[in-house]
């Protein structure tokens, strides 16, 4: 069975937001709630237009507020910021049971890949034109934090694009 346009569209809508969060991350450290609410609107649209969900709605909503849960216990731990809690449960909200392990462990894969590589450029000697550009200048400063969201987002499109036959669903 193929994917609808439908279905084709929802995904790519969903890596849209969830990339565009992962840059904002990137430059600012911040991932804006209006994404996040985006990424979770666009699950209730989908579920108002008709998109089958074979694990069920309600399988998916409990996903997401577990992953919510999960995500604001590593948020008051210190571990994750509060717009990466927020995003990673909008994310699960649409991965549903079936994709969110998956989604968690290259979220976990892709997010020491990141943190590796800062770690290799905090070491370098940052030209003096990159020194002007401030999020550059800030993502090389030691102390600053991993900007998770960029994992994340790779993680979503990672796992969307290898399920089949419909990847939102």
């Amino acid at each position: 069975m193929y994917a609808t346009t439908t279905e084709n569209l929802a995904t790519i809508l969903l890596c849209g937001l969830v990339v565009s969060a992962g840059f904002r991350d990137l430059v600012s450290m911040i991932i804006p709630n209006v994404l996040v609410v985006a990424v979770a609107g666009l699950f209730g649209l989908a579920v108002l237009t008709g998109l089958p969900f074979p694990a069920g709605v309600g399988a998916h909503v409990t996903m997401g507020l577990v992953v919510l849960a999960a995500g604001f216990g590593l948020f008051a731990a210190g571990w994750i910021g509060g717009g990466d809690a927020k995003l990673a449960a909008a994310t699960a909200l649409w991965l549903g049971p079936s994709m969110t392990v998956t989604y968690v462990f290259y979220t976990a894969l892709f997010g020491a890949v990141l943190a590796a590589g800062l770690i290799v450029f905090r070491r370098l000697s940052l030209p003096p034109q990159l020194q002007t550009v401030g999020w550059i200048d800030r993502l090389h400063t030691q102390a600053a934090e991993v900007p998770y969201g960029v994992a994340m987002a790779a993680a979503t499109c990672f796992v969307l694009a290898g399920s089949s036959p419909s990847p939102t669903l």
